[in-house]
């Protein structure tokens, strides 16, 4: 211990005695609340010791099971990013399909008017029987335009 300084008051019990300065605070105390400072020290050293053991636990444990838990803050992080981009598709998918029924419903009548015509051509060239491979291949093509 270094030399004490006649007469100055300790840093807790505030007495006018003998002190003795802790170099890693810079105060200065009695020789009893040195004694218990030095042991309040060595009782924070020890419970950073033990956070520094359980984290090489932790890691050694991680590396064994070659898993990260699911309740790490990355794999967290991940689960809701996931989460939020399921929804977003699952609304854009709502809304395509939305869109694809109104415009269906839209071309309906147009498609329905057609699909006459269509028909009624059919009929008519079966009527009179009278078709060859050039009309079956134009009868082809407007049906796939329909």
């Amino acid at each position: 211990m270094a030399t004490s300084d006649v007469s100055t008051k300790c840093f807790t019990c505030q007495e006018k005695t003998t002190t003795y300065p802790c170099p890693g605070c810079s105060n200065h105390f009695c020789l009893t609340d040195l004694i218990k400072h030095q042991e309040q020290l060595e009782s924070q050293f020890h419970e950073i010791e033990h956070q520094r053991n359980e984290f090489v636990q932790m890691i050694n444990d991680q590396q064994k099971t070659e898993t990260i838990p699911n309740n790490h803050p990355a794999i967290i992080q991940i689960n809701l990013w996931e989460q939020k981009s399921i929804e977003k598709i699952q609304q854009t998918a709502e809304e395509q399909r939305q869109f694809v029924q109104q415009s269906i419903h839209g071309y309906l009548p147009q498609i329905q008017t057609q699909f006459n015509d269509f028909t009624q051509q059919i009929q008519q060239i079966n009527k009179k029987k009278d078709f060859n491979e050039k009309v079956l291949e134009k009868l082809q093509i407007q049906l796939e335009q329909i």
